[in-house]
């Protein structure tokens, strides 16, 4: 039986032992930390709902990224800038949310606003730093007249090839450096690497390889290195991982990490 005293801010437990009422004591204390621990970080994410020319003035910044969460028939009328594109629908969504970088600010919108706010307080609970919604979606943006582009067909492409834990296992011990891509199909930072990793691999052609990977397509390899906040590139030598870097990175970066000065 449980019994408090009339002191209910000693809260003492009696008929147990002082072993058991400081096991208790432990087990509150530590929910305690983990609550306040958690709002502390919803209370760090800075989530605004913000008009079209307000939303234009942050694209146009250049600071963060633009995340277009309207479904690929939406999409092909046409996008705000470039945008990374991740279907609201997708039974993966809540996934392919948390590969994207946390600490730089996103600015997302939908078709009039519910779904991009939705999601803005999914990405609040995940923890990014800022996050900016359109008010009114593409509907109040087009209203204002502001600039639409043309979807381009890249940024709907299907996954890429899947590999397993085991296969890319194999496949990276075949070379004494790899240069591993984490990427995927919707992520605008990934798509304008393409074209640096393109280079990098011609350049090193003989002495490193390149191994892409396409993290929606490959999970089980992308959580075996954490990633997050693609694109991630990770060095392998001799097996072992020896330096990682994301996001936009200079093809010259990428090359010194990779070929070891003799």
């Amino acid at each position: 039986m449980l019994v408090l005293t009339e002191k209910a801010s000693e809260w003492e437990l009696l008929f147990f032992s002082d072993d058991t009422v400081a096991f208790v004591k432990r087990v509150i204390s530590i929910c305690l930390i983990l609550f306040l621990s958690v709002s502390a970080g919803l209370a760090n994410t800075v989530i605004e709902d913000v008009d079209p020319m307000a939303f234009q003035k942050l694209v146009d910044s250049g600071e963060g990224m633009v995340l277009d969460v309207r479904t690929p028939d939406e999409v092909a009328q046409g996008q705000i800038g470039e945008a990374s594109v991740i279907d609201f629908y997708s039974e993966d969504f809540s996934r392919k949310l948390g590969l994207m970088n946390r600490e730089l600010p996103v600015y997302v919108y939908c078709r009039s606003g519910g779904r991009s706010g939705r999601t803005a307080a999914m990405m609040q609970e995940m923890g990014f730093s800022r996050v900016y919604n359109l008010q009114g979606g593409m509907k109040a943006w087009q209203t204002e007249g502001l600039p639409v582009a043309k979807s381009s067909a890249v940024a709907m492409a299907k996954s890429g090839e899947s590999l397993s834990l085991a296969s890319f296992n194999e496949a990276i011990a075949q070379s004494e450096t790899v240069l591993v891509d984490f990427h995927t199909s919707w992520c605008l930072p990934c798509r304008r690497m393409r074209p640096i990793i393109d280079q990098l691999e011609d350049d090193i052609a003989g002495e490193a390889k390149v191994l892409r990977i396409d993290a929606d397509a490959s999970p089980e390899v992308a959580n075996a290195f954490d990633v997050i906040g693609v694109p991630v590139f990770v060095v392998i030598r001799d097996g072992k991982e020896v330096a990682r870097m994301n996001g936009i990175v200079a093809l010259d970066t990428l090359k010194s990490a990779l070929i070891e000065e003799e």
